[in-house]
């Protein structure tokens, strides 16, 4: 069986937990949460909560992305499970 090394976001200051709480108006917890993957405002709050498609990054920026898209279409065309 394969044993994980997880790696835990580390515990963010009190004070600050509690400022984004009231900040938020959301629970202690959540904002520990939030604060622990990079939201500590509202703005980012917002963008987080409120995704708006504009902010994606380009898809085919990835590596041979028009080599997928053109196999996908190909299997449409051509009725493939």
């Amino acid at each position: 069986m394969t044993q994980y090394q997880w790696q835990l976001a580390p515990q963010p200051a009190a004070a600050d937990e509690h400022a984004l709480s009231e900040t938020l108006n959301v629970p202690p917890f959540l904002a520990t949460l939030l604060l622990q993957r990079g939201i500590n405002d509202q703005a980012d709050y917002d963008a987080f909560v409120h995704p708006d498609t504009s902010r994606l990054h380009d898809p085919f920026a990835l590596h041979d992305m028009d080599k997928a898209v053109a196999r996908i279409l190909k299997a449409i065309e051509q009725n493939e499970k």
